[in-house]
């Protein structure tokens, strides 16, 4: 038997939603580092990752997966547009296994933890960063005495008192990548120039507040990792799993320009041949910084824009301007790098002429890729919270929050029009020869190709 199984839910799409044709599947790296922890202090663990299973095989053979491998505890990651499936998981287990013990983790649970105990199929929730935590419960000690730890008829009552970070990442072991099947992750189509490919993080935190972010789902303490222990990393995912490309999943990569110099002066120096991507703020580069990734090996750059309109970047807190926004566009230019570019559609207050603005600006000739999404009003944020006193919540059912549909009553933007904006802006950015002509000239293997018609398909269906 396992000490336990750590389970990585599979995310409904539906039609309509631009990442059913992404093909986009990242390694659940927090449940990799929970079990490389729980697997260092002696226990026995396995992860599932339900995300890289077709529905069909889900729907099909998961009971029979789940009776190979009984466990003490099950554990469950997941975000909010995940809930009701890892819900639905752990149900299943539950019924095959009625001994386990069923814990949650997680964004999602992280800040609806009260809600989410009076599940029937959940015993403990843990809330924030795990790895203190879990080995605690995995000893046996009593969860009343464990911070950050949720549990059902008084068995817990530290539910407001938060797990404590971990302050030296690098004191934590690599992600437990022999647990996961490394063979399937690819980033999403147009984020990678080489495979195999992966992702990584170089540290925790965030010290922005951005309104539609809910702070108990990440620490404002920013803790970063030595460039020495991510070298290190890097050079374990080449040797052990042939990686030829790395996708940075970190919010703000370039939030400490020391570390990313010493990091890319590492990469050069030892002549680490590596690919990679990553994402950071506009009012977090310049040209020298820019530079440097881009001879160190990093291709494209992500930035969460969200708005071409002064108010509403101004209602988001992203406290950066159109200016700055302008000015970081051209000198990633300037450094030959790809633009990858995210905005948000109808927030509150939202109006046709910003909206115009914010698609007038996501057609900006330095863009390459352009997501869209509709706000989701994710719960702890302080948009979900003015929504819900307001009664402009028009869902609370967590398998509509996947960004491809209107989920709050605006005053100058129905929902219907918010739908048929966000349509609108892929057709309008994607349906251009020179974005078709360089997506073709990417392809490097029939997956790809395939993956530019499914995304192609994608689009004409919207």
């Amino acid at each position: 038997m396992l000490d336990i199984l750590l389970i990585n839910p599979h995310r409904f799409m539906r039609p309509g939603c631009i990442w059913r044709g992404l093909n986009q599947k990242l390694p659940p790296l927090g449940l990799g580092y929970l079990a490389a922890v729980v697997e260092r202090e002696g226990f026995k663990v396995r992860i599932l990752d339900l995300s890289v299973w077709g529905e069909g095989k889900i729907r099909r053979d998961l009971r029979k997966v789940f009776s190979r491998f009984p466990a003490r505890f099950l554990g469950v990651t997941a975000t909010t547009p995940e809930i009701g499936s890892a819900l639905g998981v752990a149900r299943i287990y539950r019924e095959v296994h009625p001994q386990s013990r069923v814990v949650f983790g997680g964004a999602h649970p992280s800040v609806m933890a009260e809600e989410l105990i009076s599940d029937p199929g959940v015993d403990l929730v843990l809330r924030g960063e795990g790895e203190d935590s879990l080995p605690r419960l995995l000893k046996g000690e009593n969860p009343a005495r464990i911070p950050g730890v949720v549990g059902k008829n008084g068995e817990a009552k530290t539910e407001k008192i938060p797990a404590p970070e971990i302050v030296d990442l690098d004191n934590l072991p690599f992600p437990a990548y022999h647990l996961l099947p490394m063979k399937k992750y690819t980033p999403p189509l147009g984020g990678y120039r080489e495979l195999p490919a992966t992702s990584m993080l170089i540290s925790r935190g965030c010290p922005y507040r951005c309104s539609f972010c809910a702070p108990e789902s990440i620490s404002r303490r920013v803790r970063f990792r030595s460039p020495r222990a991510i070298i290190e990393e890097i050079k374990l995912l080449q040797r052990d799993f042939g990686i030829r490309e790395i996708s940075f999943y970190d919010e703000n990569f370039t939030l400490n320009p020391k570390q990313v110099e010493e990091l890319c002066r590492r990469l050069m120096d030892q002549r680490i041949r590596l690919s990679w991507s990553c994402r950071t703020r506009v009012d977090l580069v310049d040209a020298e910084i820019l530079g440097l990734i881009r001879k160190a090996g990093c291709h494209q750059i992500g930035y969460g824009i969200e708005s071409g309109d002064e108010k509403t970047l101004e209602y988001l807190h992203k406290d950066f301007r159109l200016a700055e926004i302008h000015s970081a566009l051209e000198k990633t230019r300037k450094a030959g790098l790809e633009i990858r570019a995210s905005f948000i559609l109808g927030t509150p207050g939202e109006t046709e002429e910003s909206l115009t603005r914010t698609l007038e600006l996501s057609r900006h000739p330095a863009i390459g890729i352009a997501f869209y999404n509709i706000l989701v009003p994710l719960p702890g944020t302080p948009i979900f919270r003015e929504a819900l006193a307001r009664g402009d919540l028009l869902s609370r059912d967590f398998d509509d929050y996947d960004g491809s549909q209107a989920l709050l009553k605006l005053p100058h933007l129905s929902p219907a029009r918010a739908g048929a904006a966000y349509r609108q802006a892929y057709r309008k950015f994607y349906f251009r020869p020179r974005i078709w002509k360089d997506r073709f000239m990417r392809i490097r293997s029939l997956r790809d190709l395939m993956t530019v018609l499914r995304a192609g398909k994608n689009l004409c269906q919207m």
